[in-house]
């Protein structure tokens, strides 16, 4: 009998020690390694070369509406921005896949219900959605990170 109620005890303290630690895991949510990847590709001179317009959500979109689908948002235009420009170093870091699981992430701790389309965003030159989305990033680690 004293044996079942020490595993019993050594079970719930167990428990009672692992809780805190999935809900501090669940509210880490950063963006800090995306940030150098990004200021990286704003930086390339023939940036400015690039004649596509992308699709840019603004911070309102991230702050007011919608985390996930606009970070998602993003993702999808990396990928575009990527196919367009011919020498993307390093294959653009495979940014929109970082960014395509960051909003999975969002998606898991928020609620994105009546979220816009991406397609209803502003085209911007790809200076500007870089910017943009190098704002966005800074924004989730103010809000998300330690």
């Amino acid at each position: 009998m004293l044996r079942r109620r020490l595993t019993l005890a050594s079970v719930l303290l167990c428990l009672s020690c692992l809780f805190p630690l999935t809900v501090q895991l669940q509210t880490r949510i950063c963006a800090r390694d995306l940030i150098p990847r990004v200021q990286f590709l704003q930086a390339r001179s023939d940036l400015m070369s690039l004649d596509c317009r992308l699709y840019t959500p603004g911070i309102e979109d991230y702050m007011q509406r919608c985390p996930s689908s606009t970070i998602k948002c993003f993702a999808d235009e990396v990928e575009v921005l990527i196919q367009e420009w011919e020498r993307v170093p390093y294959g653009g870091f495979k940014l929109n896949v970082k960014l395509g699981q960051l909003a999975s992430l969002l998606n898991e701790t928020l609620e994105d219900s009546g979220c816009f389309q991406c397609e209803l965003s502003k085209e911007q030159r790809a200076d500007k959605f870089l910017e943009d989305l190098l704002s966005t990033l800074e924004t989730v680690n103010s809000q998300r990170c330690p």
